[in-house]
């Protein structure tokens, strides 16, 4: 069995497809009208962040609510969907080239490759930072 540090989900937002390691991750919950809008305790808010981080708004409907480690407290990520949980050998992850952010370097830095597809590869405090007031 492959050591949890080593695994990583896999997971869609506005189209695009994210990764980051299971390590960042709480839980993972189904979307639906009665899966409560925060987390156990404080009960932080539900966040979608297709708008800050300029993403497409469709697909809105489902998903899943992913719940991530976060400072000070966890909090909650609507997403579209999860593709599921992988070892960390299936990813070869790459810099974002620098003709890409020349002018600010830009919060999300390396890109992973993922069975012939390009993957933002992120952490949940990367993520946590276009909360703002959500």
């Amino acid at each position: 069995m492959t050591d949890s540090a080593e695994m990583h989900l896999v997971f869609r937002l506005g189209g695009i497809g994210f990764v980051l390691p299971i390590d960042d991750l709480v839980e993972i919950r189904e979307a639906t009208p009665e899966t409560p809008a925060g987390v156990a305790g404080d009960e932080p808010l539900l966040s979608d962040l297709r708008c800050a981080l300029g993403l497409s708004q469709a697909n809105s409907a489902g998903g899943a609510r992913v719940v991530l480690c976060g400072n000070p407290k966890p909090w909650m990520l609507q997403v579209e969907h999860i593709d599921g949980i992988f070892p960390a050998s299936e990813f070869d992850y790459r810099p974002l080239p620098e003709l890409l952010w020349r002018e600010a370097l830009p919060p999300f830095q390396w890109l992973a490759l993922w069975r012939g597809e390009v993957l933002q590869a992120c952490r949940a405090l990367q993520l946590e930072q276009f909360r703002g007031g959500a």
